[in-house]
């Protein structure tokens, strides 16, 4: 407590003093002030020891101390004493007054007044006024005054002033209680009074304030609050009401102090809280926003009953989350959404909240929408079981939005969120069924990402992988069983991703390595290219990429390169890359200086040069959990982790060999296992790893035998990979023997039925790896397969369900590949000339037998020919892709005649998926690099157009664009190409290769009269040529110059000039939107294999042989709405479901039955096995490059890149969007729907009937072809979905 001044005062020595000290000229006359103060003192120290029973002896005290002299005396300590006198009268009195109405303002006005003095806690009188305060607070002074409003008033006013944080704990104390009291006792608060208490509750909290007054005018009004309950509504309502007797300051912070009073205690509140509604509403965007802003906070608050309290308000307070205005809805999400669920306990407010944030991830303004992701994942962080699915998964969906800060904090966030949860719940094993449920996907869903075709999102998926979707621990096997988690949630989609990626770090390396070997020389364009191909792995443009790794030379010193040399040469320890890396880190990237453009790509090089943390121990720790796992076999869901674990080490070692080196006698040891797939993972990784081996003597000696024995007694893959790790593993002296003794002995099991084709399939790798070896047997191996394996008669299964090849069939496919692998291994030899005559005719007749060739030589039985269709879809669909093969060497190209590409082109449009999925795939691969196939191929892309199914029209249109672009940039970066050259690489001279091949369609002369298939492949072929080139004039060109020939394979046919004219009509219409007024200034030139001069005649290139009034018609169909998915994005949204759900529910494979086929078409369960076959019969010859993706991940990128970028296209393109003046909505969506004319099919076969009366109008004169025109004016109206499809 406060130490009392007077305890130390002596007693009055007799009765005399005392008598005197009550006397009325005790304190009179003319005193100087230590005489007068001495007096005060006494007074002072007699008056405490007095009680109420005194207080008849004290009246002329209580008078003599109100004298002018005392109460306005100069010096401050006399008035205190004076003060404490008058309180002491006061107490001694109470509960009555010696003083009248006016004794009694002197007294109390005088009292006040001393209080100020307790402004100066450091004042030598700071005793005296806190002892004055407490004779004050304890007998409740001052409820002599309630009555008294301008006393009230200046008690409080000077409280309020001179409180402070310096004051010690009691003097706080008394303050609260003499201003409860009065507050108590009065029987109305003045709006003065409640104006000093509202305006210090408001103040503001700035940094470094200080906040005494606020808090004491919060706990005064929390201890009042039954009594001012009444008066502060009417306060506010007064404020709310803008009546003038509201102070302007506080109506300018009317909010604030609602707020306020809210935390206090909302009962305050209760008629208050209704009057914001229209607020709400008000176009004011400065006033909505306030109010929302204050309903956000109050109604967030912990534990709040104001939703239920308050319905309307509230409900009308939800409606803010689609404001007009993005800044109210941002408000509504971080500063309501994020607090309330955090907070909130009932279940049913949390979900409605969730439903109104889950609509703002479809924001279709980007900030919103980053807004709702940052709420969603910071919420998880601090209650993940509150969050609901749907929530959850929509904010995956928005790591493809279409704005980048989108995505980049999508990624982020569910990265972080994933980690957190790791560590706070532990190994996912551990986590209780609805956690798994909720975040198990968060990395799957991640690695997903790495299918967004942009370098910039690759590269930050890749940096969220390595930096923060895994925790970082001390012990690398806790972060190993991390990572093992991590896989175990991975589907097929995500592991190739993985591996993907990983093949793109070893690329990356390889590249960077070169470059740094050659970079000290002259630019050459060796050079050039390297710089350019890192260029294009890094994110941004191309160009600036290229002027960065031009210019790092110039700004970094050789110690960056010596760091970045070490990082990738394969050489290098692994403790030697760690050093550099650290180095690079801290002398080049994590510097003082100013982030500058080039650290950022430092720290992207560093990042693309390693794998995060992971290393050697990691590593080891796998070997030891495969081991384990591969012990037991009856999990499937421990199978499947294994097998996860596995790719993922087959695509990291060769990326990183160096950390495997700990772990090469554990590798090798697995050789051994009974799992098929196990033995084949580690094989590859023997193989990656192999020059460590070849080092080591010690370590490759023991795998000569087990390698042997698996290419000897292997499956197909296990002998191909064998004899690669065999290659690898032991130096080149020690392979050779070993290799050439492995052509002895599988040529020897290649004459026996039981490992045939494993055999013939191990011999196509030897042709590769060591063809040297090959060689010695390869002219009786080649004479075998085409003489004697290829005619020999299947031997097939009795059983009705077979969906297998036969034995046989296998092993014919392993000798096609092997021929064609072994002459494309010698396409410069020409004593191989004549084994490819004989090899491409064998392959020819096989493809016009439509795949019977393999039992010409036979008796077919009943029981055969159940089975028979399978092994010609096999062998037609292997002889198709091995002359597409043969052709992209330029010597073997002849070989491939007019007819035989048509055949081709009949088989792309085989009845079975998979045949023709596989035929588009070799295509691919040979057009994307313009030294194999030629220009002509890229015709066959087109018959793709009508395929029934939609996934394959898709890829096709993809490649198709690619190709086109990759020879776009071959000869915008090449220099001095001649024209021959420029016309074997430009992509229009594709054009007429299509108009051939269209016109010997075997549909073609069905599609008359109205030609609508033919449309529709000229319009997919032109959507992808069109793309930014502006090469009207040339195809038109092009096209005149075709009407004035003839065809070489059917010269006294119109079909090419009908496709023409078909080709000219698509341009006009597209032309209509160009100034056109010139022709194309250079030359055309025209392939002279099917096109030529007629000799006895001259066509007018202006002479149309096209129907009189004849107009483009195009049938609406399932491929025509894919097409013009662009032309319903809002129906595209609202079908758009999960990409992987997609992927992996894609609709089933419908056959395409040709009319007039006698042939029995493949169950379901055959065309699988035909897919599985074929996809690992028929295997790319250059086998070594990583960067190659299947077709399984592009229908799976394909599918992301239909989702990839949602900015919210519910919103932007149908989202209902309510105002703030009712219900005002705008919707938007297509602008049109396309039309269409269709007819029944049986018509269209009436006219093809009579097609020799389709010449009569082509012999017309000149005269009508305005007649033709006027059905070409309205063409634009039906071409738009085309059209819009292609864009």
């Amino acid at each position: 407590g406060l130490q009392l001044y007077g305890t130390s005062r002596t007693n009055m020595a007799d009765k005399q003093s005392v008598k005197r000290m009550l006397s009325k000229d005790y304190l009179s006359g003319k005193l100087s002030a230590n005489e007068l103060l001495e007096k005060l003192d006494k007074l002072s120290e007699f008056l405490l020891k007095k009680s109420e029973e005194d207080e008849d002896q004290l009246s002329n005290v209580a008078i003599s101390l109100l004298q002018d002299s005392i109460v306005k005396h100069k010096d401050e300590s006399v008035r205190l004493t004076a003060a404490c006198c008058l309180a002491d009268v006061i107490r001694i009195y109470a509960p009555n007054s010696p003083y009248n109405k006016r004794q009694t303002e002197t007294v109390f006005k005088f009292l006040i007044k001393e209080l100020g003095g307790l402004e100066h806690v450091d004042s030598p009188n700071a005793n005296k006024v806190a002892y004055l305060l407490e004779r004050l607070a304890c007998v409740k002074a001052f409820v002599l005054v309630v009555d008294l409003s301008e006393l009230k008033v200046k008690l409080f006013k000077q409280l309020f002033r001179v409180i402070s944080e310096n004051h010690a704990k009691m003097i706080v104390i008394h303050v609260l209680d003499i201003l409860l009291s009065t507050i108590d006792e009065s029987r109305e608060v003045e709006p003065e009074l409640l104006q000093i208490l509202l305006e210090n509750l408001i103040q503001e909290e700035e940094e470094g304030s200080d906040q005494s007054a606020r808090l004491l005018a919060w706990h005064l009004i929390h201890r009042c609050t039954e009594k001012l309950q009444p008066f502060i509504t009417e306060y506010l309502n007064d404020i709310l009401g803008e009546s003038q007797s509201a102070g302007s300051e506080l109506r300018e912070k009317s909010h604030r102090l609602i707020y306020e009073l809210n935390s206090i205690n909302p009962s305050l509140l209760t008629s208050i809280l209704p009057q914001l509604e229209p607020e709400l509403k008000v176009e004011d965007l400065q006033v909505r926003a306030e109010v929302v802003q204050l309903l956000a906070n109050m109604f967030s608050a912990p534990d709040s009953k104001l939703p239920h309290n308050y319905r309307p308000l509230y409900n009308m307070f939800l409606g803010r989350f689609i404001d007009v205005n993005p800044g109210i809805r941002e408000v509504m999400i971080l500063d309501f959404a994020k607090d309330f669920l955090q907070n909130q306990s009932d279940q049913k407010l949390v979900q409605k909240v969730q439903e109104e944030l889950q609509r703002r991830l479809l924001d279709p303004v980007d900030s919103v929408r980053t807004a709702a992701v940052t709420c969603v994942c910071e919420c998880a962080m601090v209650v993940p079981e509150k969050m609901s699915l749907n929530l959850l998964q929509e904010v995956e969906k928005r790591m493809r939005d279409k704005k980048e800060e989108v995505r980049k904090t999508a990624t982020s966030g569910l990265a972080k969120l994933y980690n957190h949860l790791a560590v706070k719940w532990g190994r996912i094993n551990k986590w209780t069924e609805e956690q798994f449920k909720l975040y198990s996907w968060i990395p799957k869903k991640l690695i997903h990402c790495l299918y967004i075709p942009t370098a910039e999102d690759r590269c930050r998926v890749e940096k969220v992988f390595q930096e923060e979707l895994l925790p970082e621990t001390e012990k690398a096997s806790t972060e190993a069983k991390f990572m093992i988690d991590v896989f175990s949630t991975f589907d097929e989609h995500a592991i190739k991703a993985m591996c993907h990626l990983l093949q793109e770090k070893q690329l990356f390396r390889e590249d960077l390595y070169e470059y740094l070997q050659i970079r000290e020389g002259e630019e050459t364009d060796k050079l050039k290219a390297k710089m350019q191909s890192l260029a294009k792995r890094l994110p941004g443009s191309t160009v600036d990429n290229f002027e960065l790794v031009h210019n790092i030379p110039k700004a970094a010193g050789k110690g960056l390169f010596s760091d970045l040399e070490a990082m990738v040469d394969p050489q290098s320890s692994e403790k030697k890359m760690a050093a550099a890396h650290a180095s690079i880190i801290k002398n080049h990237i994590k510097t003082k200086k100013k982030t500058t453009k080039r650290q950022y790509y430092l720290d992207l090089l560093a990042q693309k040069l390693s794998f995060g943390q992971f290393g050697s121990r990691h590593v080891k720790f796998f070997f030891k959990q495969i081991k384990a796992l591969d012990e037991d076999e009856d999990d499937d869901d421990e199978l499947s982790v294994k097998s996860t674990i596995l790719q993922f080490l087959e695509s990291f070692s060769a990326a990183f060999p160096v950390y495997f080196v700990p772990s090469l006698e554990a590798c090798s040891e697995l050789l051994t296992s009974s799992d098929s797939k196990t033995v084949v993972s580690i094989l590859q990784i023997l193989g990656n790893t192999g020059k460590f081996f070849s080092e080591d003597s010690s370590l490759s000696k023991p795998l000569k035998k087990p390698l042997t024995d698996v290419c000897l007694n292997g499956t197909a893959r296990q002998t191909r990979c064998a004899i690669r790790a065999i290659s690898r593993v032991f130096p080149a002296s020690s392979s050779r023997p070993v290799l050439g003794k492995l052509v002895g002995s599988l040529w020897g099991q290649a004459n026996d039925s039981n490992r045939r084709a494993e055999a013939l399939k191990g011999l196509s790798e030897l042709c590769l790896i060591a063809p040297s070896a090959f060689n010695t047997e390869a002219e009786t191996i080649v004479e075998y397969i085409l003489q004697e394996l290829l005619p020999l008669q299947s031997k097939t299964s009795s059983h009705k369900e077979s969906v297998n090849a036969s034995d046989d069939c296998r092993a014919k496919m392993a000798g096609i590949k092997l021929i064609w692998t072994y002459l494309l291994s010698g396409k410069d030899d020409e004593d191989l000339k004549e084994t490819a005559e004989n090899f491409a005719d064998a392959m020819k007749e096989i493809i016009a037998n439509d795949g019977k060739y393999c039992i010409t030589k036979g008796k077919s039985t009943p029981d055969k020919d159940k089975n028979s269709a399978i092994d010609q879809e096999f062998l037609k669909t292997s002889a198709a892709c091995a002359l597409l093969r043969l052709s992209t060497a330029r010597s073997y190209e002849k070989l491939i005649t007019v007819e035989d590409f048509q055949n081709i082109a009949r088989i792309a449009q085989d009845r079975a998926f998979e045949v023709r999925d596989k035929i588009l795939k070799v295509i691919y691969e040979g057009t994307k690099d313009v030294k194999l196939l030629s220009l002509r191929f890229l015709a066959l892309y087109t018959v793709y157009a009508t395929d029934p199914e939609k996934e394959l029209v898709f890829k096709a249109k993809k490649y198709l664009q690619q190709v086109i672009q990759i020879r776009r940039d071959v000869i915008k970066q090449a220099t001095n190409l001649d024209s021959t050259l420029m016309n074997a690489l430009l992509p229009e001279n594709a054009l007429p290769y299509v108009i051939h091949l269209v016109a010997h369609l075997k549909t073609f002369p069905d599609d008359a009269p109205e030609y609508r298939e033919t449309y529709r492949y000229l319009q997919f072929f032109f959507d992808l040529l069109l793309q930014k080139a502006d090469n009207f004039l040339f195809l038109i060109e092009l096209l005149q110059f075709i009407k004035q020939t003839e065809d070489v394979q059917s010269p006294d046919s119109h079909d090419i000039h009908i496709v023409a004219d078909v080709a000219i009509l698509i341009l006009q219409l597209l032309m209509d939107r160009k100034a056109f007024s010139r022709k194309h200034p250079g030359k055309v030139f025209l392939p002279p294999s099917l096109f030529r001069q007629p000799e006895d005649r001259e066509i007018s290139p202006s002479l149309s042989h096209l129907p009189v009034g004849f107009q483009l018609k195009a049938k609406k169909t399932r491929v025509d709405a894919i097409l013009s998915m662009k032309d319903h994005p809002q129906k595209e949204v609202e079908e758009g479901a999960d990409t992987s759900t997609a992927s992996s529910k894609a609709p089933k494979k419908r056959q395409r039955v040709q009319e007039g086929s006698e042939d029995e078409a493949p169950s379901k369960k055959q065309k699988t096995n035909i897919a599985k076959i074929i996809e690992d019969e028929d295997v790319v010859v250059e086998r070594e490059s990583k960067s190659e993706e299947s077709e399984e991940d592009d229908e799976f990128l394909k599918e992301h890149q239909k989702e990839a970028y949602k900015e919210g296209e519910e919103a932007e393109e149908g989202e209902t969007e309510e105002t703030d003046k009712g219900a005002k909505k705008t919707t938007k969506g297509p602008a049109k729907k396309a039309t269409a004319t269709t007819k029944k099919a049986p018509a269209k076969k009436a006219p093809a009937k009579k097609t020799p009366a389709k010449k009569a109008p082509a012999k017309a004169p000149a005269k009508k072809a305005p007649a033709k025109k006027a059905p070409a004016k309205k063409a634009p109206a039906k071409k738009a979905p085309a059209k819009k499809a292609g864009k």
